[in-house]
């Protein structure tokens, strides 16, 4: 797939070295706020007009725990299409910085892609403003793992896999794609066969592929997020690089991986610059950059890149995976 013209974004929007700081009370107030948006308001307006019967359209299972660490159980949701399989499998992550979101905020793209005869694990992982990295990490592996275990229970083939997220979810995503064997992100969680656990596509929307460079965006929440995500290790290069998808891409290890992103996100540099990482080591990757999109389309239902992206996040999987629409 070709990589879409691109028109250039808004100044400073995605602009590396410097960055804009907040002075305490007020990053304090945009936290909040930001909080606020992404836990109580957004779940809302995702899901504001999908009231069709949940049996109807999918079969789902919610609350599953999938770990447990020293007492906190972190859970997912299970959208299954309502005719037999086995289906293949999706194990998707949501955004919100790392800190933020609910897994109930992708409730609805995870249900057309069962829809599309897609069994879709939709998970949560622990938040970095109580667990710092790498724990939100990890719990992706630990999904990856209890996925791969469970799929069956619920009509997957364990065989066929495939992982997609959203900004933060998207780099657990790639994290999964690219990185699941490296030392840093390995997991307590139990495994008796991790290294056959396969992973045969990943769609990523709007992620985080390079922490250094991230780090450098001249965008007003980057330096907050750092330093909670990365707590004190936030300005060292090894911590960073050690949780960078684009540092453990290896050629021949990293399936066949569709990138999404808008023209208006300061995340387009990650986009472009991942894709160009992958095509140097063999990888077939597809790009589509959304001229008017945002950050976050993928909760914009009622926009074009909604619905564009997932039908093209459904033929991709369909295409690695096998699947299609009963």
């Amino acid at each position: 797939m070709k990589e879409e013209g691109v028109p250039m974004a808004p100044p400073g929007a995605g602009s590396e070295d410097g960055g804009a700081t907040l002075g305490p009370a007020l990053g304090r107030l945009r936290s909040r706020f930001y909080g606020a948006i992404v836990n109580d308001l957004l779940p809302h307006v995702v899901n504001l007009g999908d009231t069709s019967d949940p049996a109807a359209a999918d079969l789902f299972y919610h609350d599953i725990p999938y770990h447990d660490h020293e007492g906190v159980s972190v859970q997912l949701d299970v959208h299954a299409p309502p005719f037999p399989g086995p289906h293949p499998v999706l194990v998707a992550f949501h955004g919100g910085a790392w800190i933020y979101g609910m897994r109930e905020n992708l409730r609805r793209a995870a249900r057309y892609l069962a829809r599309q005869g897609f069994v879709v694990f939709n998970c949560s992982y622990r938040l970095a403003r109580d667990h710092p990295f790498p724990a939100g990490v990890q719990d992706a592996v630990c999904a990856l793992r209890w996925v791969h275990r469970h799929a069956a229970e619920y009509g997957g083939d364990p065989g066929r896999i495939g992982v997609w997220g959203d900004s933060a979810g998207g780099h657990l995503s790639a994290v999964i794609a690219a990185a699941r064997h490296a030392p840093a992100v390995q997991p307590e969680c139990a495994c008796t066969t991790c290294e056959s656990v396969p992973v045969e596509a990943a769609v990523h929307f709007y992620g985080v592929y390079d922490f250094e460079r991230f780090a450098r965006l001249r965008f007003p929440f980057v330096r907050g997020i750092m330093r909670t995500v990365f707590g004190e290790r936030h300005a060292d290069p090894a911590a960073l690089q050690e949780l960078s998808p684009v540092t453990w891409a290896e050629r021949g290890k990293v399936p066949p991986t569709l990138l999404l992103c808008g023209a208006y996100d300061p995340l387009l540099g990650e986009t472009q610059r991942y894709a160009r990482r992958l095509r140097e080591l063999g990888t077939d990757v597809g790009v589509r950059v959304y001229p008017h999109g945002v950050h976050g389309f993928v909760y914009l239902w009622w926009t074009g890149e909604y619905r564009h992206s997932l039908a093209l996040a459904a033929g991709h999987f369909r295409r690695h995976l096998g699947a299609g629409v009963h």
